[in-house]
C-alpha cells in the first residue's frame, strides 16, 4: 500500500492529511473524502499518526525529506504545537534559530528526519531550488492545470477558528491529491526504474525509495567517499595514445586552452562558433556576414533539408561519457573496483542489441510476439533501463560534493577530453572532406550533426572508423530529413519516418519532458505549436490560434520566485492586487487589467519588474482549468496578442543551405 501525506503547522495547532494511493491509478477529486486527517486536537495524535505511517509499504510526499519528515520527527519526540511551529520556522529560515534560547535548543532537530518508516520524496532528482522557491508543488499544480489558489489563513495566526482549520485541511487535502496526480502523470515510471535498480542489484526497496538516483549509483558501484589531493587541479594531460591524433587534428592554441583550464571560451573552427564550458561543448555555423554585427538580431535561424545529392546525418558517440570514462581512465576514483562499471557498460550494449533486434522484428507492438520471446524482451528491457540509469548518472554525480562518487578532477577530465575528441573529429571531417562538400550544422556534448554530399559518405565512414579505433568510442549513425535550428539547444527536427522532434525551451509545446521527471511551466504553448505547424507543414498561424480549444495552451505562468511579492496592476486606478506565489494568466481584451509585476526591495526602495512573457492585460485562471470553458472565454481572449507573439518568434533572419551555399530567405509568406 502506498500513501501520500502532508503537514500544515501553526503556532498552536498542526494537522497531517494522509491519503491512500489507489492501486488502479484512478484518482478522482472525490477521493479527498477518504483521506485521513490527524491533528493536534485529537486525543492521541502522535500514536495515531505513527501507526498509520508505519503500516504502509511506502509513504510519499513532495519535499518531505526537507520538511515533513523533520516535522514528523518533532511530533515523534513529543513536541507541543508551539515547539513544532518554532521547528517549522527554523526549517524554512535557519536564521530564526538564533532569535531565542528556546529556538537554539530546538534547532538541532531541524537536521533530524524521522527514519522509522519507508518513504519516497517526490522532489528527488527533480528540478528547482528550495532556496529560491523554485520547483514547488504549487508550480507543479500549475503545470498540471489544477487549482493553485492558496489558503488565506496566515501561517502565524495564533487562535485558529474552526472555520480556519477546515480551510487549512481543505488545502492540505488538495496538496495530497495533487501529489497523487504528479506521481501518476510523471513520477511513477521514474520511481519504478529506481526499484528496478534495486531488483537488479539486490538493494532493499526502502533504500531505493529513500535514495536519489545518484545515491543509488554510488551504492551499486560500492563508492567510498574520499578526499583527493588534486580536487582543485586546473590542468589535464592528454593520454599518450591519443596525443598524436589530437595534435594532428587541432590547432595548438585550442589544445592548450582546453588542457590548461576549464574556463569558458569561444573560438572559430570548421566554420562554426565553438563554445567550451565545464559542462561540455556546442557549436553552430558562423553567423552570416550580413548580420554578423547587427545587434538588432540576437538570434537567427537555419533550415537544412536532405535531398538533391546531400544528406543530413547525426553522428553520435554511443554512451559517450561512459565509454570515455572507462577507456581513458576518467572514472570516479571513489569506485574501488572500476571493472564493475566497465562490465555494466559492456553488458548494457549486449542488452541493447537484443532490444533493437526484437523491436526491429515486432515494431511498435512487442505484445504480439510469442509469449516466451516477449517475456525475455521485458526482462532484458528492465535490466537495460537499470544499467542505463547507473551508467549515465556517474558523470554528473562525480561533481556533487555531497555524494560518495565525488571526484571533481575526474569529472573535469572527462568533460575536457570529450571536448578534444569531438572537436578533433569535427575538424577532421571538415578539413578532409572539404568545406564545399560538408557542413557542420551543430555539435554538442556527445555528437555532431552534419550536412554532406552523398558521394563523400565513404570518406566520412573512413574518418569515423579512424575516430572509433583511436578513441575506442563507438559511433551511431542516423539519417535525418530536415532541421529548423535556432541554436544547438533549440531546434525542430523531422525524421525520415515523418516524426517530429523538438528540443529546447523556444519550441516547447508540452509540460512533460520526455524521459524525465521534470515538468515545464505552461507558457503560451499555442504560439509555439502554431510556429512549429507553420514551419513544418505551412499551416496558417492565425487559423491555428483561432481554432485552438485547449485553454491551457493560452496560459502564461507567473511565479513569485525569489522576489518579495507578486502583484497584478490595474489600468483604471485600482490598487495593485497581491497575488499567490504561483499564478496562471492569459491575454485579455479587458484594458482595465494590467501586467503582472514582481516586487523587490533594494535599499528599502520598492522596485517592480515585469513577469517574463506577461501579456499587457492579464486575466487570472487559478482555479482548476477544467472549471473554465473555452466557449465562454473566446470573446475575452486577445487572439491578436498571441498571433503577434508567434510572428515575433519568427522575426529573425532565416537562412537555408542550397547545396554548399547558405542563402537568406523569407520564412513568412506575405501572400
Amino acid at each position: 500500500m502506498k500513501q501520500m501525506f502532508d503537514f500544515e503547522v501553526f503556532p498552536n495547532w498542526w494537522c497531517c492529511v494522509i491519503g491512500k494511493y489507489p492501486e488502479d491509478d484512478d484518482i478522482p477529486e472525490s477521493i479527498k473524502n477518504d483521506f485521513i486527517v490527524v491533528s493536534s486536537d485529537d486525543a492521541t495524535p502522535r500514536e495515531t499518526l505513527l501507526k498509520i505511517l508505519q503500516t504502509a509499504e511506502v509513504n510519499m510526499g513532495y519535499n518531505i525529506k526537507y520538511y515533513d519528515n523533520i516535522i514528523l520527527n518533532g511530533i515523534a519526540n513529543g513536541f507541543s504545537p508551539r515547539h513544532l511551529k518554532i521547528l517549522s520556522d527554523i526549517i524554512i529560515d535557519p536564521n530564526v534559530q538564533y532569535e531565542s534560547q528556546e529556538n537554539m535548543r530546538i534547532a538541532p532537530f531541524a537536521r533530524k528526519k524521522y527514519t522509522n518508516f519507508v518513504y519516497q520524496d517526490l522532489f528527488d532528482d527533480n528540478s528547482g531550488s528550495l532556496k529560491e522557491n523554485s520547483g514547488s508543488l504549487k508550480e507543479k499544480e500549475a503545470c498540471m492545470q489544477l487549482d493553485i489558489r492558496e489558503s488565506t489563513v496566515p501561517f502565524d495566526k495564533v487562535d485558529l477558528t474552526e472555520e480556519d482549520k477546515l480551510d487549512i485541511i481543505s488545502y492540505c487535502k488538495h496538496d495530497v491529491w495533487s501529489s497523487m496526480i504528479l506521481y501518476k502523470l510523471v513520477l511513477k515510471p521514474f520511481i519504478s526504474t529506481k526499484l528496478l535498480v534495486g531488483k537488479t542489484f539486490n538493494l532493499p526497496e526502502n533504500i531505493c525509495y529513500k535514495s536519489t538516483n545518484a545515491t543509488l549509483a554510488g551504492k551499486v558501484l560500492k563508492a567510498v567517499r574520499q578526499s583527493f589531493p588534486d580536487s582543485n587541479r586546473q590542468d589535464i594531460e592528454i593520454p599518450n595514445e591519443i596525443k598524436q591524433y589530437i595534435e594532428y587534428s587541432l590547432p595548438k592554441s585550442i589544445i592548450n586552452r582546453i588542457c590548461e583550464s576549464p574556463e569558458k571560451f569561444d573560438t572559430i573552427l570548421f566554420d562554426n562558433v565553438v563554445s567550451y564550458s565545464d559542462g561540455g561543448i556546442h557549436s553552430v555555423p558562423v553567423r552570416p556576414i550580413e548580420i554578423r554585427n547587427k545587434t538588432k538580431f540576437p538570434a537567427w535561424f537555419l533550415n537544412v533539408k536532405s535531398g538533391n545529392g546531400w544528406s543530413l546525418i547525426n553522428l553520435d558517440g554511443s554512451s559517450f561519457y561512459p565509454h570515455l570514462m572507462v577507456q581513458w581512465d576518467c572514472l570516479s576514483r571513489a569506485i574501488p573496483d572500476k571493472s564493475l562499471y566497465a562490465n555494466l557498460l559492456e553488458e548494457r550494449l549486449k542488452l541493447k542489441s537484443v532490444i533493437t533486434s526484437f523491436e526491429d522484428k515486432y515494431g511498435k507492438h512487442p505484445e504480439n510476439a510469442p509469449i516466451e520471446e516477449y517475456e525475455v524482451y521485458k526482462d532484458v528491457a528492465e535490466k537495460s533501463a537499470a544499467y542505463k540509469l547507473i551508467l549515465n548518472i556517474v558523470f554528473g554525480a562525480s561533481k556533487n560534493k555531497y555524494l560518495d562518487l565525488y571526484d571533481p578532477y575526474m569529472c573535469t577530465k572527462t568533460c575536457r577530453l570529450g571536448q578534444l575528441f569531438l572537436t578533433a573529429f569535427s575538424n577532421n571531417l571538415y578539413n578532409q572532406i572539404g568545406k564545399n562538400n560538408i557542413k557542420i550544422i551543430q555539435s554538442n556534448t556527445d555528437g555532431i550533426l552534419i550536412y554532406i554530399r552523398d558521394e563523400y559518405k565513404d570518406i566520412m565512414n573512413k574518418i569515423s572508423k579512424q575516430f572509433e579505433e583511436i578513441t575506442k568510442i563507438p559511433l551511431e549513425f542516423e539519417e535525418e530529413y530536415q532541421i529548423w535550428q535556432r541554436d544547438v539547444n533549440n531546434y525542430v527536427m523531422s525524421k525520415q519516418n515523418g516524426r517530429i522532434k523538438t528540443k529546447g525551451g523556444f519550441f516547447v509545446t508540452d509540460i512533460i519532458q520526455p524521459n524525465s521527471n521534470k515538468l515545464r511551466p505552461l507558457d503560451e504553448y499555442v504560439c509555439r505549436e502554431a510556429m512549429i505547424e507553420y514551419i513544418t507543414n505551412n499551416k496558417d498561424i492565425v487559423e491555428h490560434i483561432y481554432n485552438e480549444s485547449d485553454i491551457s495552451k493560452f496560459i502564461v505562468t507567473c511565479n513569485k520566485g525569489i522576489f518579495s511579492e507578486i502583484v497584478r496592476e490595474y489600468n483604471d486606478g485600482r490598487p495593485d492586487e497581491l497575488l499567490h506565489k504561483c499564478n496562471r494568466a492569459y491575454a485579455s481584451l479587458d484594458t482595465s487589467l494590467g501586467e503582472i509585476k514582481k516586487i523587490k526591495y533594494v535599499n528599502g526602495e520598492k522596485r517592480k519588474y515585469k513577469s517574463a512573457g506577461c501579456p499587457p492585460h492579464c486575466e487570472l485562471l487559478n482555479e482548476d482549468l477544467s472549471k473554465y470553458s473555452i466557449s465562454k472565454l473566446r470573446d475575452d481572449i486577445d487572439y491578436m496578442w498571441y498571433i503577434e507573439e508567434t510572428y515575433n518568434m519568427l522575426d529573425a533572419p532565416w537562412y537555408k543551405f542550397d547545396g554548399d551555399k547558405m542563402i537568406r530567405y523569407n520564412i513568412i509568406n506575405d501572400d
